[in-house]
């Protein structure tokens, strides 16, 4: 292999390393309601803005910043610039899916699916190929089947 080929492929092995970078992002921005907070300003917000709607005493206007960033560039929110250049971010059509005053609102989907619980078997895959068994039942000496049940007559008990 060429030093070239060499680093493509360490480039490469780091972005799959990294790849939870973008879920957890945007699990932040749920969790924070980003998509709610621009949505009921009515027009792009900086990040200034969005921070002080945040409910914190102290938002690290830094984090939230590279977190929009990210989401940015990943589609998940546009980004314009004023006229002290700085950004701007509004709801692209993939955060409008995320408000929770919508009925069709994706958001309680992708908490769910990237809550720690539901995360954990996926860190149990290498020991399933070596030892069998399904990584649900690792971690939890369950099936998923048996679990979804189990949630499904809670909810309809609390529903």
């Amino acid at each position: 292999m060429t030093e070239d080929q060499i680093l493509h492929a360490q480039a490469e092995i780091l972005n799959h390393c990294f790849a939870f970078v973008d879920t957890l992002a945007l699990r932040s921005a749920v969790e924070l309601h980003i998509p709610d907070i621009i949505h009921s300003h009515g027009h792009p917000m900086t990040i200034t803005e969005i921070a002080s709607k945040i409910e914190s005493t102290s938002p690290n206007i830094p984090s939230l910043a590279r977190v929009m960033r990210v989401l940015a560039n990943k589609n998940m929110f546009t980004i314009n610039y004023n006229q002290e250049n700085e950004p701007l971010y509004d709801l692209a059509f993939t955060s409008m899916c995320l408000l929770n005053d919508s009925t069709q609102s994706f958001a309680p989907m992708l908490l769910s699916l990237t809550h720690p619980a539901a995360m954990a078997p996926w860190h149990k895959i290498s020991h399933s190929i070596k030892d069998g068994g399904m990584p649900f039942e690792r971690v939890y000496g369950e099936t998923v089947r048996f679990n979804l049940e189990y949630i499904n007559r809670r909810n309809s008990i609390l529903n």
